[in-house]
């Protein structure tokens, strides 16, 4: 029985008891708390979880639980029953919360080295394109006032001397609005068209480019002269910041094309692909439909099995539409980090016992064996982290978030089973792809480019996507050395 496989990769530690927080019956506030929550279900109903499991395709479950996709998705598609198209939708949706972080990470890296190589044009080799790929960054970042007209001035220059006048001329038809030919080359005009597809929705047109625009290539090279001494040939390189978020999009529409006519659980991947996509979602998604599966449908809150959302409302909250996030309901946002700390290390006996209470031995050997409360620690923590991460770039913040995120991250991936590169990766039961970006977001903001290069670099290596995240990265870790070690002249 699969269920028996999950446990048996999964062992849990004996608890001991902590004191609580303090203030009122903590047993009873975490009762209700989590008296929503898909953990409580699970534990309570824990046949419903042997049949999710149990059901053709339900293997890919236990790879969805270690976060191992690329074996996930082929099991699932390999049955059509509703827990293997549930499974399915939930993989599109993990990759699709994975290139939204990407997206976010990106945008702002991009804008960063674009202002530094501004900032430094007297030490460092400027490109022909750099004006007009900086405005492009420029505008994705959301950068405003007098820094984006700035931007706006010296890309409408006159082009260098030594600029491809075809080149150059396409990528000012492309910031005027335009839609330029091949002359940008070959991946950066599929990635354009794929781009243009997914805004509209339009999976048809963006399966066909699939395969072209997800390689790693930069969209535009940008020479630098070389060191002929030295053998090497310096470039500037430009990836697109609208891609990441095309790609989520494109694993949105799969996931709702696959929930479309699950009773129960399809509501809520629904919510969250409309909820991820940003903008309305189109039509042509919102259309797009699959026969329901056979068998009896499954019980809503399946379709957060797993993941690292409470209960519906904080699903809701989490993929931003209108919902009620756990973190807030947890506590006061403005609670103190050691006070947030130790009440969560308090909390999570009293969120494994509130769990137990009134479940089936078989339900409360399962909130043991698959650490059912840490899902909702971890939720507070994360959202701790990204709500820090997005204050700004004070001492204060820097400080925090990597706390919150340092006690988040699972210090061991791969020891409880998992993919085989999980070690590398770090991904994990614990350490989902969007929350290691999020935490190398969270690095990088610290003044730790380094650090999250580290983060994303294996990211890299499985999903050429993410390959611009490292690229700007790489670059930025290597700007900061530039007064220690003299390298200057290789940016």
């Amino acid at each position: 029985m699969l269920l028996a496989a999950l446990l048996l990769g999964c062992g849990g530690g004996d608890s001991t008891p902590a004191p609580s927080t303090g203030s009122g019956d903590p047993g009873a506030e975490a009762a209700a708390l989590l008296a929503d929550s898909w953990m409580r279900a699970a534990a309570h109903d824990p046949a419903a979880v042997m049949a999710l499991l149990d059901a053709p395709g339900g293997a890919g479950w236990l790879d969805l639980f270690h976060g191992d996709l690329a074996r996930a998705k082929p099991v699932f598609e390999a049955a059509d029953s509703a827990s293997a198209r549930l499974g399915l939708a939930r993989v599109h949706l993990d990759r699709a919360a994975t290139m939204l972080a990407a997206a976010s990470l990106h945008r702002e890296v991009a804008l960063d080295l674009a202002r530094y190589r501004r900032d430094h044009a007297d030490q460092i080799r400027v490109g022909a394109y750099e004006p007009l790929t900086a405005l492009l960054a420029a505008r994705a970042a959301g950068a405003e006032g007098g820094e984006l007209a700035a931007f706006e001035a010296a890309a409408f220059k006159p082009a260098a001397a030594h600029a491809d006048p075809q080149l150059f001329d396409a990528l000012r038809e492309l910031i005027e609005g335009g839609a330029p030919d091949r002359t940008l080359g070959i991946v950066y005009p599929a990635r354009l068209v794929f781009i243009d597809a997914m805004n509209q929705g339009d999976l048809g047109r963006a399966e066909e480019l699939v395969l072209l625009s997800h390689k790693g290539d930069p969209d535009v090279v940008d020479p630098l002269g070389e060191d002929a001494e030295a053998g090497v040939i310096f470039t500037a390189r430009f990836y697109d910041p609208r891609f990441p978020t095309a790609v989520a999009r494109y694993h949105l529409a799969h996931a709702w094309i696959e929930a479309s006519a699950l009773d129960g659980p399809g509501a809520l991947i629904a919510a969250a692909v409309e909820g991820g996509w940003g903008d309305p979602l189109p039509d042509a998604v919102r259309s797009a439909a699959k026969p329901a599966p056979a068998g009896a449908p499954l019980p809503a809150w399946t379709a957060l099995f797993a993941s690292f959302a409470v209960d519906a409302a904080d699903w809701e909250a989490q993929w931003g539409e209108s919902g009620s996030a756990f973190s807030d309901r947890w506590g006061a946002a403005d609670r103190g980090a050691d006070a947030t700390l130790q009440a969560l290390a308090e909390a999570e006996v009293t969120f494994a016992d509130a769990l137990k209470e009134g479940a089936p031995p078989d339900g409360a050997s399962l909130v043991d064996e698959l650490s059912l409360a840490q899902p909702a620690i971890d939720r507070v923590l994360r959202s701790r982290m990204t709500a820090v991460t997005g204050t700004g770039d004070s001492a204060e913040a820097r400080v925090l978030c990597k706390r919150f995120g340092d006690r988040s991250v699972d210090p061991n991936p791969g020891s409880r089973g998992g993919a085989a590169d999980s070690a590398r990766t770090r991904v994990s039961w614990r350490n989902d792809r969007a929350f290691l970006l999020d935490y190398a977001h969270c690095l990088w903001r610290s003044g730790q480019p380094g650090g999250a290069l580290d983060f994303v670099h294996p990211l890299a290596t499985e999903d050429p996507a993410i390959q611009a995240v490292k690229h700007y990265l790489g670059q930025l870790d290597a700007a900061a050395s530039i007064g220690v070690q003299g390298k200057t002249s290789q940016l």
